[in-house]
């Protein structure tokens, strides 16, 4: 299992897990991502309405190199196929 970490970023701050997650691979840590996002933008999105452009969810490895960037707006606008595809 490795470890990977997300970092989210948004058009003013940047908020790091420090404690990251253990996935058996890069797919499954790219639909955590993906999962993660959504329930942010379901919980966050009733409450304020937010326009998700300029958020996006950073996977990192363990030493903390980017391995892929997901953003908020495509997931939200329903484009986690493309994405898990690897299709940006």
């Amino acid at each position: 299992m490795a470890r990977f970490c997300f970092r989210f970023k948004t058009p003013r701050r940047i908020i790091d897990d420090h404690e990251g997650h253990e996935a058996p691979d890069l797919e499954t840590a790219r639909h955590e991502a993906i999962k993660i996002a959504r329930e942010f933008i379901e919980f966050h999105g009733r409450r304020f309405r937010r326009n998700w452009s300029g958020w996006v969810v950073h996977v990192l490895d363990q030493q903390k190199s980017e391995l892929f960037a997901l953003s908020f707006a495509e997931i939200h606008a329903g484009g986690e196929e493309r994405l898990r595809d690897g299709r940006q």
